[in-house]
């Protein structure tokens, strides 16, 4: 796996359009995938080391916002649930709970994100810095942009002088499995209805769709193609939660060791056996993904991948 400090970078963040930056001396962090890869947790360790601030959350979801197809779609979908909730809130008057204030602002500082140009980006850098007192290293931990192309990555690298990428890998079967798991607690979806589901979403990764695979060979490629060797740090889930692993990421990172909750789980899926057929579809879809890993990354995958 490749670590280590980042090659030295100009004095200048980046052109991208002359948009706004990080001010020197702030650094920033991406953790770029995967959904159900350990990204939660590893925000959890990190937000509680002093050089680490995440702003208001984990997911900021600013790139996705201006570099995914389905960004204008997320926008109006925003825009009609502060409609909504304004309405609500106007209804219920003083009665209304916190909740709903909360939500409603959430929602209104992403959309101001979502803005295009110097206006959503500064929004952002706003977002990433509010707060942050001493703290040094911005983060944003947002797992969908590691299916976002070129483009985005290299305007995630002209944010700072100095960008680093965390990309965590996990079983892909096992990854996918976990992801509809999770999906199936918070839909509260009966069997039937989550059969429906996993068929669903195995016909879109049968079809390529990265929101549904997300493709380690696509993610890997960018990363090693924008920002390099020196810039990237890829660990794997079935072997990240131990004190020396997550040194190493501490050390990428050029911060300080942090004692890490290794016993602690976050957002844990509920359990639920996967059947032998489904697995077997799952393990012919992502082939390429293993194949591509194994070669790519040698003996420090996990023996406990299944394919």
């Amino acid at each position: 796996m490749q670590a280590g400090a980042p090659a030295q970078q100009t004095d200048v963040a980046g052109n991208d359009g002359d948009m706004p930056c990080l001010p020197h001396p702030l650094r920033m962090a991406f953790c770029v995938g995967v959904q159900k890869g350990g990204t939660s947790w590893l925000h959890h360790w990190l937000k509680t080391h002093p050089a680490c601030h995440f702003g208001a959350g984990k997911e900021p979801h600013y790139f996705d916002a201006h570099f995914w197809e389905r960004g204008p779609g997320m926008a109006g979908k925003a825009r009609a649930r502060v409609a909504d909730l304004t309405q609500q809130l106007h209804d219920l008057g003083p009665a209304a709970p916190q909740k709903l204030r909360t939500e409603l602002q959430s929602r209104a500082d992403w959309l101001e994100r979502a803005a295009p140009g110097r206006e959503g980006r500064q929004a952002y850098v706003r977002h990433l810095t509010r707060g942050a007192g001493t703290a040094r290293l911005m983060c944003d931990f947002t797992p969908r942009y590691g299916i976002l192309g070129r483009d985005a990555f290299c305007a995630m690298q002209s944010l700072a002088r100095d960008v680093r990428f965390v990309f965590i890998l996990r079983d892909p079967v096992a990854r996918f499995w976990s992801q509809l798991r999770m999906q199936r607690k918070a839909e509260g979806r009966d069997t039937a209805g989550f059969e429906a589901k996993v068929a669903q979403q195995i016909q879109r990764a049968e079809g390529g769709d990265l929101s549904a695979t997300r493709a380690y060979r696509h993610t890997v490629r960018v990363l090693d193609d924008v920002a390099g060797a020196g810039a990237v740090h890829y660990a794997f889930y079935e072997t990240m939660f131990e004190q020396a692993q997550l040194d190493r990421i501490t050390a990428f990172l050029d911060i300080a060791p942090h004692p890490a909750p290794v016993n602690t789980r976050i957002r844990a899926g509920e359990p639920l056996d996967l059947p032998a057929e489904t697995k077997h579809k799952l393990t012919e879809i992502f082939a390429p993904d293993y194949a591509f890993v194994r070669q790519r990354f040698g003996n420090d995958v996990p023996r406990s991948w299944a394919a």
